[in-house]
């Protein structure tokens, strides 16, 4: 077999007898042929030996290596990635089964994008449903490292096949983890990957493995155990590989990283005491009629389930004060700043989503006689919000309104609410009711802050607002809709986002149209965060106190790419082309309507969307 080949296949096997063959022929069978196949046969004991000499006889594009005396699971798969001589590598088990145009599609994707380190297909494990919920189509393909772990994280259970993608040799042969035994050291080797560059999922293809491997089986975690920490903390090598590979990631994204592998060691032990004890009560009470074993089983997984809870709250807190403590050393910086240049010089970010936790703090530091007070509906869970960081860090009074009773439910148990003067209801905002549920909650008059995300009838909520006088608004606009026309989306009293339009795309307004309604409310535009999502309103009377402090306003397209396909997965399109998804859906144009009557357009009638600048994704100065 020549030395020039494209693609190395490395299969580390033992006791494969049962499975091989089939594994065997599906690779040989690929419609890219241009491959070398190195199998590392661990010392098998049944046939494997005598199934390989067979396939090597008659296909010199295999070599086959039977160790001595086995090397363990790990080391077998580092020597056949040692012996890879191709540009592209692929780890295949040996009861694993690939469609024949895996090489094929995978290898044409990364020959033609530079930035993606690995490319794998669709899987399924042996017996499900190909067409099915069982397909994994996930990628690691966010723009940035940090993204692209958390990307990871929240598939991680579903990951196998990051595992086994065609990955760049030259790459992978980087990783010094490669050959090492520990627990996830799989995930380990998929980080690793994702951190050096994106990871393709294709649409053809299909992968479907084996049910029986060592990650199915109740024993994983004593096989792969090295230190008697492993017993309580199941992931503690992945740990401590990450918490140095974070090193470099934000304050927020490290707390993020922190606060997973803490679940997921506590997650990890007390399912490996809730599968012991299940398993020790079906094997030995099982013929003891007066046991109710489900009713036992129920209580103790009721009982880890609440220990697990109890064992969190401890790191939680301390990673939510070294956030707080952390912003605090960021506002002071900022607040130092006596002019900027738009309001991207002062974000940064704590609780709120982007940089918009930077952005108040500047102002409400700035602004002279500023209320202590906020209204901010759409807050979710109140974990990601923006006023959560002026109720800790400045001891605000506010109104928190959600639509989910859990969330808020949620809220009220929290040491926050008893700790601040928060009120957290519960309520579908319309704009018919948003003025006594504020009323109800005692605000009137002055009012600090006003935050309005409700990813629907933002503009209309926002429009029916008298009863109070914020001093500084936050409004989320859809960017999507561009920076050339007034429009928001018709009010509609039930307004849901998810059942509008099944991209998520059509909602709110554009930002254009809410300059007018601040202007005709009484508000200076002031800019709006880098990030494409929150527009910012200071009330005329109190930009006085800033006037001079802001040397010029900016304006921002969407970064993130949340549109989704019809079966709800993120699709991952960009620029213009999110505006032909909805570009049948009707707008109102504010420009032209009063509160009678209203002009209908729909967005693909529009000839010109966007600017120049919005179109190219950049932003640029009013």
């Amino acid at each position: 077999m020549s030395k020039n080949v494209k693609i190395s296949i490395g299969m580390p096997v033992y006791n494969g007898e049962q499975t091989i063959k089939a594994a065997l022929d599906a690779l040989l069978h690929q419609s890219f042929q241009e491959f070398e196949l190195i199998i590392s046969d661990n010392a098998s004991t049944d046939a494997t030996l005598a199934i390989c000499e067979d396939y090597a006889s008659r296909d010199d594009r295999i070599r086959y290596i039977r160790q001595p005396k086995n090397l363990g699971l790990a080391r077998n798969f580092k020597y056949v990635l040692d012996e890879a001589e191709g540009d592209y590598f692929l780890w295949a088990a040996a009861d694993d089964i690939r469609s024949n145009d895996f090489l094929e599609v995978n290898l044409d994707f990364l020959e033609n994008n530079s930035g993606y380190v690995a490319s794998t297909s669709p899987n399924i494990f042996e017996g499900q449903d190909p067409k099915g919920k069982d397909l994994v189509t996930f990628a690691l393909d966010a723009e940035t490292p940090e993204q692209r772990v958390f990307q990871f994280f929240e598939h991680c259970w579903q990951s196998h096949c990051i595992f086994y993608s065609l990955m760049r040799t030259d790459v992978l042969k980087k990783c010094d983890l490669v050959g090492q035994h520990f627990i996830a050291s799989d995930w380990a080797i998929d980080l690793f990957m994702a951190l050096n560059g994106s990871i393709n999922r294709t649409e053809k293809g299909l992968t479907t493995l084996g049910a029986k491997g060592i990650s199915n089986q109740r024993s994983s975690y004593k096989a792969f155990r090295n230190h008697p920490i492993e017993l309580i903390a199941p992931f503690y090598k992945l740990s401590k590989i990450l918490i140095h590979w974070s090193k470099s990631f934000s304050l927020k994204d490290r707390m993020k990283i922190y606060k997973f592998l803490l679940s997921l060691n506590t997650t990890s032990l007390f399912n490996q005491i809730h599968s012991s004890l299940y398993y020790f009560i079906q094997q030995k009470l099982k013929r003891e009629k007066r046991f109710d074993l489900m009713s036992v089983y129920k209580k103790l997984k009721s009982f880890l389930q609440n220990l697990l809870k109890l064992s969190n709250t401890p790191l939680e807190k301390m990673a939510e004060k070294q956030l707080v403590l952390q912003a605090l050393n960021m506002a002071k910086t900022t607040r130092q700043i006596k002019q900027v240049n738009g309001l991207k010089e002062i974000e940064f970010c704590a609780f709120s989503q982007w940089g918009e936790d930077g952005i108040l703090d500047w102002l409400a530091s700035n602004i002279e006689g500023i209320a202590p007070s906020f209204v901010e509906f759409g807050v979710g869970n109140y974990k990601e919000s923006n006023t959560r960081l002026l109720l800790q860090l400045h001891n605000w009074k506010g109104l928190i309104l959600d639509g989910s009773q859990e969330h808020i439910k949620n809220i009220q148990k929290e040491e926050l609410y008893w700790r601040h003067d928060l009120q957290a209801k519960c309520a579908f905002i319309d704009k018919d009711n948003i003025n006594q549920l504020i009323a109800v909650a005692g605000f009137s008059g002055d009012l600090g802050l006003l935050s309005v995300d409700i990813d629907g009838n933002d503009y209309w909520v926002w429009k029916a607002i008298d009863i109070v006088k914020p001093m500084i608004v936050v409004s989320e606009y859809n960017a999507i809709l561009g920076d050339k026309h007034q429009l928001t989306v018709p009010y509609k009293k039930e307004f849901q986002r998810s059942k509008a339009h099944h991209s998520l795309l059509y909602f709110g307004a554009s930002l254009p149209a809410l300059i007018h309604l601040g202007k005709e409310k009484g508000y200076k535009f002031i800019g709006t965060a880098s990030n494409g999502c929150n527009a910012f309103f200071v009330r005329e009377d109190c930009f006085k106190s800033i006037e001079d402090k802001i040397k010029s306003v900016w304006v921002y397209p969407l970064v993130a790419r949340e549109a989704r396909d019809i079966h709800g997965e993120l699709s991952f399109i960009s620029g213009a082309d999110r505006a032909q998804l909805i570009k049948d859906m009707e707008f109102v144009d504010v420009k032209n309507c009063s509160d009678k009557s209203h002009e209908f357009v729909k967005l693909g009638d529009l000839e010109t969307l966007y600017s120049a600048e919005w179109k190219n994704g950049v932003g640029y100065k009013l």
